[in-house]
């Protein structure tokens, strides 16, 4: 076995591809990524590095990948590069909107990303999964009357890298018909865990991420609403999900939705928080925020998803928000504070 991961220096695809390491001490993997490793991955993949084939290169450029990786023997993909565009502020308190300032970037990064990985796929001799990671963002806006989001409800994509996404697994799925491709498709809720950070096509991080930042540090959480919500997912128990898809000798759908399977409050967040952090305060605080939610999105994307068909078919069941996020704060004063490997 010999598996590809497409930005695989980031959030998730670190996780993932850490994972498949710790699982697969036998294997090896290919990361492709546009940057070399920061310090944060060369942490994260310490004692496992030797059994990592870098590959530095822009995923729009074909020929500065295609013919390296497929000196690997790669029969596994799992596509996660991506460019999410949400608005950010930076050193000198300049905004900046990748949405607005560049569309094309947004859609050639997400769309033609993934057309130059379903290329790459069907020209290896076997391809045994092509793994492309979704997002709940397909979902859209829209209320559904306070029911999870299953997997084969309508898509209602709004924002280009929503649209993007939603447009890039449609094209997977095509591939698949036309040549045979095994594509499947993880659709994934609020991610948080190690190795969330800012980058250079991700300027944002999750509200357990800013929750947990401020508790320690020693600040007080200041809530813009306590009914802000989030299906909020450990990547833990989505690396570990993956890693079942990857790996099923079959699979019996096309799409999967990777989630905790309800919404919870940022109140039980900060409430939480605050016991795993003694001393922490916490408030409602419109004011003098400085965890600014939109208290307005409670459905669509932004509600709890269906998980159903990964509970039945794999057995999977991710661990209670509780206790993934005493892991979270125990990893963060470990590595972040203290400087320590990871």
């Amino acid at each position: 076995m010999s598996l590809l991961v497409t930005g695989g220096h980031g959030f998730v695809m670190s996780n993932l591809a850490r994972l498949w390491l710790d699982r697969h001490p036998q294997e090896r993997v290919t990361i492709l990524d546009r940057d070399r490793p920061d310090e944060a991955a060369r942490r994260f993949f310490a004692g496992v590095e030797d059994r990592i084939r870098w590959i530095a290169a822009d995923i729009l450029d074909p020929g500065a990948w295609h013919d390296e990786a497929r000196r690997h023997g790669i029969d596994r993909i799992v596509h996660g590069a991506a460019l999410t565009p949400f608005p950010w502020i930076d050193e000198a308190r300049k905004e900046h909107d990748p949405e607005r300032e560049a569309p094309g970037r947004v859609l050639d990064v997400n769309l033609g990303g993934t057309l130059g990985v379903l290329e790459f796929a069907r020209g290896l001799p076997a391809c045994r999964r092509l793994l492309i990671i979704g997002t709940g963002a397909v979902y859209g806006e829209a209320p559904r009357a306070g029911e999870p989001i299953a997997e084969d409800g309508p898509a209602a994509p709004r924002s280009l890298y929503a649209i993007s996404k939603h447009a890039a697994e449609l094209t997977a799925r095509r591939f698949a018909e036309l040549y045979g491709l095994p594509v499947v498709v993880a659709r994934l809720a609020a991610v948080y865990g190690p190795m969330d950070r800012m980058l250079a096509s991700r300027h944002i991080v999750c509200a357990p991420n800013k929750v947990t930042a401020l508790a320690l540090a020693g600040e007080a959480i200041r809530l813009g609403s306590a009914e802000g919500v989030g299906d909020w997912i450990s990547v833990s128990d989505v690396a570990a999900a993956l890693l079942m898809l990857l790996d099923a000798e079959a699979l019996r759908h096309d799409a999967y939705n990777i989630a905790s399977g309800r919404a919870e409050t940022l109140a039980r967040l900060a409430a939480l928080t605050a016991d795993l952090v003694p001393g922490t305060a916490w408030s409602v605080d419109p004011a003098e925020a400085n965890v600014l939610p939109d208290a307005g999105r409670e459905a669509g994307r932004w509600g709890g998803y269906h998980i159903g068909r990964m509970q039945e078919e794999f057995g999977w069941t991710p661990l209670p928000l509780a206790v993934r996020l005493a892991e979270y704060i125990d990893w963060r004063r470990d590595n972040e504070l203290r400087g320590g490997p990871a």
